[in-house]
């Protein structure tokens, strides 16, 4: 009976108690909880496998939380939706957000209710005080442009959400369900606009000069600050492509690393096995990728993104193999002179043996051929065919024999007149061949005597040792053509190594001074002269190497790679050359006379003796000034100025774009 009792009084005071329940307690127990860990465990998973498949983490960047609530407000949703300012905060691999509610609703709140529920609304005019807290990923969308850049767009992704009411204020009786309905809905919009701001973008050059455009970005020129120009390059295209991304999120920040990687690289293969929802594992993993890619030890705090200088040197490297781009340069040639004697050598021998030929040409044969060449056959036909038989006609046959005595007495007349009239000819011919060949005969042995009389003059001549004195300058410049084959910048970003074919044509001006010695003894040429010429030089299709080191200056927005380059010596080709040119120009073939009988006998070649100076020569190495001005990456914050201010920073793998030079992340 006892027993009985209490059950009953139990059940009474259950009945009574919910019957006091309140308004907050009866929608809040229609809002239950959402379990955060199973989400959690979730969101863990995904980065796991997301990192798997980076394998060189050759970008990244990192965005604090607090900046990324910043941008969310500066949207205007709160504003928008009636509710209070976004807070956020990091919770291993979540973002938790908060809004606080405070409004009365209306029935214009949410146009896509119904008449009877928007009537309802009215009538109750419901004012509610609570808060709305959701759980958050991150999700990315990715672009490329077509001068060359890489943009990733960040937005948050909703994964859960929970709801607190914590006052409520009704002009009617309480209904429940359209409390729990607003509250709802209400959450659902909140969602849903935090899921269309792109609270930050980021912009990496995959082509790494202003517009895709090497003469934008590259100078080159003379120490003295002379520039050169490009006068060819072929169009670029980006050689890279997104290839894996995976952020880690702690308590204040939202760290990301990404993957570039070469077109045709087949997309990463992220890790399938759930393996184990640590935390703690997730972050070793992430530090390890992000310390080896990019020497960030961290995650670092701060606003920042970072480029490795590896990927920096191949997209330069890729830029140039596919540009190939030339350079209009000057060469120059500094004015130097050069001096030399003419000299005839002292062993030099004159060879008196004349080089005349005195075989007659004259043919007196053809004056005694008198044989006839006529040919008396006849072809004449004289067979006939009559009655099935055939024959020769007697007629025909006497025509033939009396035509062929004609011809025969004919020819042998003509012999016979032929050869009483060639003997005198022929007699004739051969005396005018014997007088030619007397008279020839005759020059030559005096040619022979002439030149034998001359040689003791030459001897003379020869041992003075000084004919005459050769100066000359030689100066000029050239309008050269650089065409880079080569490029190659180390990975380290220290080092430039390059090959180019440089070609060109210019001009030099040549200065020659003529003064005679002992010559003037002997030959006409016995005055001073000079002469002065304005020559073409040629500079041929010639390879030329490049090698230096680099400096990355990173003192502005815009990272510059300086390198001083010593340049090869290059061929030239002056033609005529030095010594053509004086031959040239004054007849070194002089008519001598060392002794009276040899006047207007004998020509004395000196030609020989004039030195050779040279029509090649060498254009000497520069010293060139090259820069290359890196297109910079950017990283945006909406409705933020945190990175108005960034600058460049570096450490020894990577090239860093920091808000905040007071924390530079370094390894």
């Amino acid at each position: 009976m006892t027993s009985r009792v209490s059950l009953v009084w139990l059940a009474f005071l259950a009945i009574l108690l919910s019957g006091c329940d309140s308004a907050e307690d009866l929608v809040n127990r229609r809002l239950p909880p959402v379990p955060v860990e199973q989400h959690r465990a979730t969101a863990i998973q995904t980065a796991q496998a997301a990192i798997a498949g980076v394998g060189d983490a050759n970008a990244g960047f990192n965005i604090r939380i607090e900046d990324i609530a910043a941008a969310v407000n500066a949207s205007g949703f709160a504003e928008r939706l009636g509710v209070g300012r976004l807070t956020m905060r990091g919770d291993r691999q979540l973002i938790l957000a908060e809004t606080e509610v405070a409004r009365k609703f209306s029935k214009d709140d949410f146009p896509e209710f119904d008449e009877n529920t928007k009537n309802q609304i009215d009538a109750l005019k419901p004012e509610i005080r609570g808060r709305i807290t959701l759980g958050l990923g991150v999700a990315s969308a990715h672009s490329d442009s077509k001068d060359g850049r890489l943009t990733i767009g960040l937005r948050l992704l909703p994964l859960f959400r929970n709801m607190e009411v914590e006052h409520v204020v009704l002009a009617g009786e309480l209904d429940v369900d359209i409390l729990v309905m607003l509250m709802n809905r209400l959450a659902d919009k909140v969602s849903g606009e935090l899921s269309r701001v792109e609270f930050a973008k980021v912009s990496f050059p995959t082509i790494p000069f202003k517009g895709a455009d090497l003469s934008r970005s590259i100078a080159f020129g003379n120490a003295d600050g002379a520039g050169e120009r490009i006068i060819s390059a072929r169009p670029l295209s980006s050689p890279i492509h997104l290839r894996s991304l995976a952020w880690l999120i702690d308590g204040y920040n939202v760290t990301t690393i990404a993957e570039l990687a070469p077109l045709g690289t087949s997309p990463a293969a992220g890790s399938t096995a759930s393996g184990k929802e640590d935390y703690s594992r997730l972050q070793t993993a992430f530090a390890g990728k992000l310390v080896e890619g990019l020497g960030v030890a961290g995650p670092a705090s701060g606003t920042w993104l970072a480029v490795s200088k590896r990927l920096v040197a191949e997209l330069v490297n890729a830029a140039f193999e596919q540009g190939q781009p030339c350079f209009g340069a000057k060469g120059f040639l500094a004015e130097r002179p050069f001096s030399s004697k003419i000299e005839v050598p002292a062993d030099t021998e004159m060879d008196c043996t004349p080089k005349i030929d005195c075989t007659p040409i004259r043919n007196c044969g053809a004056a005694t051929v008198c044989e006839q060449a006529d040919d008396c056959k006849s072809t004449r036909d004289c067979q006939v065919c009559a009655l099935g038989a055939c024959f020769n006609d007697p007629a025909c046959e006497r025509i033939k024999a009396t035509t062929k005595y004609n011809c025969e007495v004919r020819k042998a007349g003509r012999k016979i007149e032929c050869e009483r009239l060639g003997a005198p000819a022929k007699a004739a011919c051969e005396t005018e061949r014997a007088a030619e060949m007397a008279s020839c005969e005759a020059r030559k042995s005096a040619r022979r005597l002439t030149c034998e009389a001359g040689k003791q003059g030459l001897e003379r001549l020869a041992g003075t040792g000084n004919v005459a004195d050769l100066a000359g300058r030689i100066g000029g410049s050239a309008d050269m053509s650089v065409c880079l084959k080569e490029f190659s910048v180390a990975p380290s970003l220290e080092r430039l190594a390059a090959s180019a074919i440089v070609s060109g044509k210019g001009a030099v001006d040549l200065g020659i001074k003529y003064v005679p010695r002992e010559i003037a003894r002997y030959f006409t040429c016995q005055f001073a002269w000079t002469e002065d010429k304005h020559l073409k030089v040629a500079i041929p299709e010639q390879p030329a190497k490049l090698d230096a080191s680099l400096a990355l200056d990173a003192s502005t927005s815009n990272a510059t790679l300086n390198a001083k380059i010593e340049t090869s010596a290059l061929i030239a080709h002056m033609r005529p050359g030095p010594r053509e040119l004086l031959l040239g120009s004054y007849d070194m073939r002089a008519a001598c006379a060392p002794v009276d009988a040899m006047i207007h006998e004998m020509t004395l070649d000196v030609t020989k003796s004039v030195p050779e100076i040279g029509g090649d020569f060498r254009l000497p190495g520069e010293s060139r000034m090259l820069a290359l001005t890196l297109e910079p990456a950017t990283f945006h914050i909406s409705g933020t100025n945190v990175v108005a201010k960034a600058a460049y920073a570096s450490n020894a793998k990577a090239l860093i774009l920091t808000a905040d030079q007071t924390s530079v992340p370094a390894n």
